[in-house]
């Protein structure tokens, strides 16, 4: 009855990210005793890691360390992928020099999925590392898995797949424009969570396991526990993960969130203006007071102006 637990976008870091209050790597350290707790406690085969383990290419041997002795204690070997922030160049084949490189090479139980595939005797996991415009290839190739028919067939990615249209200019997909013949699609690269499906598959995305940004405040720390027998999965909270409250201080949020939608009317106004009286500079000004917009959204906009010029 092989079992799986997966996980995705640890973020691992020594520095704390300037957002959080508390000590990131200490409660990090705690989320990552408590996956393989959980990986344990339900007799996993393996845990599949999603990517984006390490929030930079090279972070503190200590830390790899630290990593690497709770997987020898647990002694689950773990599948880990690719994502973008642990690779240098955006490609596997230039971040031989890395820190997840070097983990690989170091312990045999951290192993590079290399894209591959894991296959039982009645399912087919493929893996897809990132890969620099992997989003295109895909809206082309799509996520095809070359497997029995009747087999239960996943795909573990780190791709940001979107469950709508994102930012016009990034790089992203949404699940009705990728074809596949895969039963789940499991997601990673995305840090929010979603769930959504589309024809015969599902796409689920259980969001980040290390919240380095205010915005994800609300996210809860998650792993994904994959039944190839039943061909179920369930998403489990983590215990030890924090509330948003405890970890962020949220009055920042509601500032940036107030900023952010008065720079957006500010915007909207600025592309309805008219006026050919006045400068660039003058239009901004006016349309500022006219709308009260603090003084310090106009400053940044005037600041960004001048670097644009």
């Amino acid at each position: 009855m092989p079992k799986y637990l997966f996980y995705t976008d640890a973020h691992v870091k020594g520095i704390n990210p300037k957002s959080r209050i508390d000590n990131y790597y200490q409660s990090w350290l705690l989320k990552y005793r408590e996956v393989f707790s959980i990986a344990k406690e339900n007799k996993v085969l393996a845990i599949l890691e999603g990517g984006d383990l390490l929030d930079i290419p090279n972070v503190a041997d200590s830390i790899v360390d630290d990593i690497l002795d709770i997987i020898e204690e647990f002694k689950i070997p773990v599948y880990a992928m690719w994502g973008n922030h642990a690779m240098c160049g955006h490609h596997k084949d230039t971040s031989k020099g890395t820190s997840l490189a070097h983990m690989f090479r170091r312990s045999k139980l951290f192993q590079d999925c290399g894209g591959g595939i894991e296959v039982g005797t009645d399912f087919h996991i493929d893996f897809i590392d990132y890969d620099h415009d992997i989003e295109n290839k895909i809206k082309e190739q799509g996520i095809i898995i070359d497997s029995k028919e009747n087999y239960w067939k996943i795909a573990v990615c780190h791709v940001m797949i979107t469950p709508e249209p994102f930012f016009k200019d990034a790089a992203y997909i949404i699940p009705e424009d990728i074809k596949t013949n895969a039963d789940l699609i499991i997601c990673g690269h995305y840090h929010h969570p979603w769930q959504k499906k589309v024809g015969n598959t599902q796409f689920i995305n259980i969001g980040c396991l290390g919240r380095t940004n205010i915005d994800m405040a609300d996210i809860e720390p998650s792993v994904l526990l994959l039944d190839t027998d039943k061909r179920n999965w369930e998403v489990i909270k983590l215990q030890s993960a924090k509330k948003g409250s405890e970890i962020f201080d949220l009055t920042k949020k509601e500032i940036l969130d107030s900023n952010e939608k008065e720079l957006q009317q500010f915007i909207d106004s600025l592309k309805e203006f008219k006026s050919q009286e006045l400068d660039l500079v003058g239009i901004i000004n006016k349309i500022g007071k006219d709308n009260n917009v603090e003084k310090e959204v106009i400053d940044t906009i005037l600041n960004k102006l001048g670097e644009v010029k």
